[in-house]
């Protein structure tokens, strides 16, 4: 059983394999990462499997929809 500190001064050394595992189950205890990491809430999107698009077009299209 993990026990994650409820005090900020205390420190835990530790590798990072543990630290990623004591990380994501922080995240769940407080109802993020473990309740919807995998989740695809807009039914729109999908999924790029092949990844056909070049670097400038990926680029031209963040760009696009970040402009107002």
């Amino acid at each position: 059983m993990v026990r994650i500190t409820a005090i900020p001064a205390d420190g835990v050394g530790i590798e990072v394999l543990e630290a990623g595992i004591i990380s994501d189950l922080g995240s769940a205890l407080a109802g993020s990462l473990g309740l919807a990491a995998s989740a695809n809430l807009n039914p729109e999107r999908t999924r790029d499997v092949g990844g056909t698009a070049t670097t400038r077009e990926v680029t031209e299209a963040i760009i696009g929809d970040l402009a107002p």
